[in-house]
């Protein structure tokens, strides 16, 4: 299922208005009944969200939650823990979608145990490399994440997932 992200200022406003964010949980509930109005959705990408329906619309909650702390609607709303059902606000930042990127774990197709680093058989060594950036070759896949770390810390400050 396809999610509906809050458009325009005007409907997050709206089901902002409709609920109440605990922002130490990362929970809410509708103001009027008190009900929780979250629930837990995969959207097309496999993810996992946190999701409200309102009036015929899906929003997802982090982005909302953001705009109820901030008023603020940002490209995108990173999860610092890669969680994307902790709502809590401390986990919660606004980011650009290569910082959102640059925050992801390793693929589940990598062997090596480490983001970033993969084997080349025809030269017998490890490669590092991190945003199509080529880090050098290495003996082991431990130097090979080494490289991976210095650069990713160096390039992508809070948002370096290693």
């Amino acid at each position: 299922m396809c999610l509906v992200r809050s458009r325009t200022k005007r409907n997050t406003q709206e089901v902002a208005d409709a609920i109440v964010y605990n922002p130490e949980e990362g929970t809410a509930v509708w103001k009027e009944t008190g009900e929780d109005c979250c629930k837990v959705q995969r959207s097309d990408d496999r993810y996992d969200r946190v999701v409200i329906q309102h009036r015929d619309n899906t929003y997802v909650a982090a982005r909302v939650f953001y705009f109820i702390m901030t008023r603020e609607q940002p490209k995108q709303v990173d999860h610092a823990d890669t969680n994307s059902t902790n709502n809590k606000w401390s986990n919660l930042r606004a980011a650009t979608g290569h910082q959102n990127q640059r925050n992801r774990g390793k693929n589940s197709n990598n062997k090596s145990g480490y983001k970033g680093v993969s084997f080349m058989p025809e030269k017998n060594k490890w490669r590092a490399t991190c945003c199509g950036k080529h880090l050098g070759l290495f003996s082991s896949p431990e130097a090979a994440h080494e490289a991976y770390v210095e650069y990713a810390t160096a390039n992508h400050g809070r948002f370096a997932r290693h």
